[in-house]
């Protein structure tokens, strides 16, 4: 037999048989995108370039009355008309900083390159108290209930009073060895408990008041030989919408979680490390290799 008729044969046999494997899943496949022809350009109320250089994620703006909050690496802290873009006021911290801004009534709060957590005046920027965290903190601290959270690299998520910057609580469980660098895991909801997505497919609901674990559950277990396929973190803030808490994990599923008793209600092989967003009908979510995909 002639060897190139041979080797094209092959090929042909091999294309069918992946064809064939692609076409036995169940995955829903991508519609294509229409052409647009009605096109509306957005326009731009107003863009300012107040800001220097800051890793992405971590100093997200803040929104507080009429007002935007934020904060640069370079220590500068704004307050910002939402209406037209202009500095209302400007504070010049001699530190650098590694995460934006979280508010209260009277005051700003943020995280040092060098690893605190500090308390700024709204009024003139002084700083109100600073504490030492157990390590750098990337994500933004929240506020809820005079409390301030702050979740730092090491997975530690700690709850300060935000009169006084005294340590009230901390949730803290040994992580896998590797774990990806995260910059937006937990959610303050209301004033009783906070939301927090964690290594390892694990989610927690915790209260707020004094740090008891309300419930844990695992969306998505840990599987492979090797650490880095072992790699399933929660790496988007978990979502809740009345009784469901939804949440993605990175290289492993998606699926919503019964508030009260902590079931999981249904969950899908996934892999993501954006957010999720939730509405009446549907649970949106942008895989890793850039399908948009919308679930019941």
């Amino acid at each position: 037999m002639n060897f190139k008729y041979f080797y094209q044969l092959n090929v042909i046999f091999l294309l069918i048989v992946i064809l064939f494997g692609c076409s036995s899943t169940q995955e829903p496949v991508p519609v294509p995108i229409t052409k647009v022809y009605d096109q509306q350009p957005i326009k731009f109320n107003w863009k300012k370039d107040y800001l220097s250089t800051s890793i992405a994620g971590s100093f997200v703006p803040v929104l507080d009355a009429n007002a935007i909050f934020t904060a640069d690496q370079a220590g500068y802290i704004y307050r910002i008309d939402k209406t037209d873009g202009d500095i209302i006021s400007k504070f010049k911290l001699k530190r650098k900083l590694s995460s934006g801004t979280a508010t209260s009534n009277d005051s700003i709060f943020v995280t040092t390159e060098d690893g605190y957590l500090l308390s700024v005046d709204k009024v003139n920027g002084k700083i109100n108290w600073q504490t030492q965290l157990p390590t750098v903190s990337i994500e933004a601290p929240q506020y809820g209930g005079g409390f301030i959270i702050v979740r730092t690299n090491d997975a530690q998520v700690l709850a300060f009073d935000a009169s006084n910057g005294n340590l009230v609580w901390v949730y803290f469980k040994q992580v896998p060895p590797l774990t990806l660098r995260t910059y937006n895991t937990f959610q303050v909801v209301g004033s009783e408990v906070v939301l927090i997505g964690q290594p390892g497919g694990r989610v927690i609901l915790v209260n707020l008041q004094n740090g008891t674990t309300i419930w844990e559950t695992y969306i998505a277990v840990p599987e492979g030989a090797t650490d880095l396929d072992k790699l399933t973190d929660v790496s988007a803030r978990p979502s809740i919408d009345g009784k469901e808490v939804c949440v993605v994990t990175f290289n492993g599923k998606i699926g919503c979680i019964d508030a009260m008793s902590s079931n999981i209600m249904w969950s899908r092989p996934f892999s993501s490390s954006y957010g999720i967003l939730i509405d009446t009908a549907n649970v949106y979510a942008l895989s890793e290799d850039g399908i948009l995909y919308a679930f019941d």
